[in-house]
């Protein structure tokens, strides 16, 4: 395949992932060994991200074509883009985490939820929940109002008995 037609072909995969997915985190490699460049992808995978090394050139073009502005500013050196369709803020507390340990892989932005997130605003961007932590907040909220509603209508239901049965004594002497 000619290097122009692997150009294009990686120019249209970039462009559906921005179509289907739910982001991209943005990371510069420089200086990372083949073998933790391996290492970050694995457990990227694993966390639900499609990681890609990618051209500068063909992620301005795919966000061209997604109409997609702001990414002028993190678009430099080398850049190891990971996807995901799912969960970006579970990806990104992953990089954020492992860039703590190896100062070599440095996050340099986020596009998430139709807006660029640079470097500065990474970290705070990190700290947010994953949508499964949120869900489980959602059903945690939502179990604490039921056994609210179910406590109250007990004690109704024991108030209503309780007098019932006190108008049977009652009757009943």
């Amino acid at each position: 395949m000619a290097n122009k037609e692997k150009k294009q072909e990686m120019l249209t995969q970039v462009s559906s992932y921005l179509e289907k997915g739910c982001g991209v985190v943005m990371a510069d490699f420089k200086g990372l060994t083949v073998s933790e460049i391996e290492e970050v992808r694995r457990k990227a995978e694993a966390e639900g991200g499609t990681p890609k090394v990618v051209k500068n050139t063909i992620l301005e073009k795919a966000f061209e074509a997604n109409n997609i502005k702001g990414y002028e500013n993190i678009l430099k050196d080398n850049t190891l883009a990971f996807f995901s369709s799912d969960d970006l803020i579970k990806i990104l507390k992953f990089l954020v985490d492992y860039s703590k340990n190896n100062e070599k892989l440095i996050v340099k932005g986020v596009y998430f939820d139709g807006k660029f997130f640079e470097k500065k605003d990474v970290e705070t961007l990190s700290k947010l929940p994953s949508r499964k932590e949120l869900l489980a907040m959602v059903v945690g909220s939502l179990q604490g109002v039921i056994s609210s509603f179910v406590g109250t209508l007990n004690g109704v239901l024991t108030t209503f008995v309780g007098t019932i049965q006190a108008i049977e004594d009652k009757n009943n002497k």
